[in-house]
């Protein structure tokens, strides 16, 4: 039987998909590790990156799938920084051969395994879907119609419930009638589509990075449990036997870039050299720049959002997403 794990890629986030997924076989302690690979630009030269990784990981299997063949533009569904890949996790059971797969770990490619991920099939392996609860606020949640909400980063599938509940078909039936702004599409979508069928992962499953750049006052009013799904105490068990650190929000300013606030820098630069010992980090943007030169400055305004009245939280959030999103290129 083998332990599934899908993610899906861009071109643009190779190297950073390749530090994942060693971290991924290095660390998880997953046995026969059968790798789905949903892929958009990828070239002859990628898989040749890719699979230089794998020779380290004999035994590691990997099929591979191109997203283009499958039209994802008709579904209408906004892109997330100029592709459609991150969507394509919506139409899994279309996109990619489930067969003989029991249970599916879906990894965002900007993930880094840290620790055993053997006991998610004994204690999550039934659950139709589960995750860690987003950083975000409880307005958002609400925004949507929801009473809790749920980040994509990592999930958790038992393919036969998914398909028992024609997941799928809920997924397009809500894309269809939503009325909603996607902030974040395929999130938001999975969410609302799935909303009965979550289970919670604990945090440690997906850890942003926000407990780790903040100290104890900050963190504290950060992750405030009256206005977040994450309390300060849950975070900060978390923290200390963390299994998958995911690099969301800090304003967009990820540990490839050159920065002084992101606190997932060393580890992250650690597998990005190990699966590329010339990489060379991304040069800040000047309003990045500008805005990440304040360290101090730069974690206060973090933690403020918390505590911005809804309208101007939606503000800023559009604000955020405005700055990082990439224009699609016609």
């Amino acid at each position: 039987m083998y332990s599934d794990v899908l993610y899906t890629v861009n071109k643009k986030y190779l190297t950073i998909f390749l530090a994942s997924m060693y971290s991924l076989l290095e660390n998880s302690k997953l046995e026969n590790i059968r790798i789905h690979l949903v892929t958009d630009g990828f070239d002859r030269e990628c898989f040749e990156k890719v699979y230089a990784v794998l020779a380290k990981f004999p035994g590691t299997k990997l099929n591979t799938y191109n997203i283009e063949w499958f039209d994802i533009n008709r579904f209408n569904l906004p892109d997330w920084r100029g592709t459609q890949i991150a969507n394509a996790r919506l139409f899994m059971e279309s996109v990619i051969d489930l067969n003989d797969v029991d249970n599916i770990l879906y990894l965002d490619a900007d993930t880094i395994v840290v620790d055993d991920l053997s006991g998610l099939k004994e204690k999550y392996g039934d659950a139709v879907i589960a995750a860690s609860y987003d950083g975000c606020v409880k307005s958002y949640g609400d925004s949507l119609g929801l009473k809790k909400y749920y980040n994509s980063g990592v999930l958790y599938i038992n393919v036969r419930k998914w398909l028992e509940i024609e997941a799928q078909e809920r997924i397009l039936y809500a894309i269809k009638h939503n009325e909603h702004e996607l902030n974040f599409p395929d999130q938001d979508i999975l969410n609302i589509a799935l909303k009965e069928f979550y289970e919670t992962l604990p945090v440690e499953y997906n850890m942003a990075p926000y407990i780790y750049a903040l100290d104890e006052k900050q963190a504290r009013r950060y992750f405030n449990g009256d206005k977040k799904y994450i309390s300060y105490d849950v975070a900060k068990e978390a923290s200390e036997h963390p299994k998958i650190l995911h690099t969301i929000g800090l304003f967009g300013i990820k540990p490839w870039m050159e920065n002084k606030v992101n606190p997932y820098n060393d580890v992250f630069m650690e597998y990005l050299l190990s699966v590329d010992p010339t990489f060379k980090k991304e040069e800040l943007p000047m309003y990045k720049k500008l805005f990440a030169s304040n360290k101090e400055l730069f974690y206060k305004l973090l933690t403020a959002r918390t505590y911005l009245p809804k309208g101007v939280e939606e503000t800023a959030r559009k604000l955020s997403l405005g700055l990082q999103q990439v224009k699609k290129k016609k």
